[in-house]
């Protein structure tokens, strides 16, 4: 973006598909905090945006924003949800926000048997951080949401993981309710 308004359609542009950025909204923060200082729309020309947005941008942002770029244009990396398939609930929580992930295995036999075994009352095989698996999990949904307020960012890490359970359960009601599901979190 050469502007602020142009860093506002972009922001406005990345809202639509933030479902499919993971964290989004902690990865659009350093913008927002852009924003922040920003003039009133309209009132300056956009060439006075552009050299005021100069001074205040960095490497950081041109990195944020090809980042970004490169989610959003990227190919379909979500899956579609399956009615036969368990769902898993992966959370995370810190300071600065909250993420979730809805998933479900991917269509390996590898991974379907992993999911019949944790139906059957093994345990869960699904590590997110092991990448020479083939028991994975294909990303139906991302949430993200900043964390704003200071008692939010106060909390205990156990009580800030149980709340962004509690928060992630209730987005994706719709896909939980009434579904056995395992809740993968810190």
């Amino acid at each position: 973006p050469r502007s602020f308004t142009d860093l506002r359609g972009f922001i406005g542009f990345l809202g639509f598909c933030q479902e499919f950025i993971p964290l989004y909204e902690v990865q659009i923060d350093p913008f927002r905090t852009l924003l922040k200082n920003a003039p009133p729309p309209g009132s300056m020309s956009k060439e006075e945006e552009a050299s005021l947005l100069k001074e205040q941008r960095n490497d950081e942002h041109s990195n944020l924003f090809d980042a970004l770029r490169r989610e959003a244009s990227s190919g379909p990396m979500l899956a579609r949800p399956s009615d036969e398939k368990r769902f898993y609930l992966r959370t995370d929580w810190s300071s600065l926000g909250r993420g979730a992930m809805l998933a479900q295995p991917s269509d390996d036999s590898e991974a379907i048997d992993a999911m019949d075994r944790e139906i059957d009352g093994g345990k869960c095989e699904f590590d997110l951080t092991i990448s020479n698996t083939t028991k994975r999990l294909r990303p139906i949904a991302f949430i993200s949401k900043r964390v704003t307020t200071q008692s939010e960012k106060a909390l205990h890490s156990f009580m800030g993981e149980a709340g962004t359970g509690v928060w992630a359960m209730d987005k994706f009601r719709f896909y939980l309710f009434g579904t056995e599901f395992t809740w993968i979190c810190d």
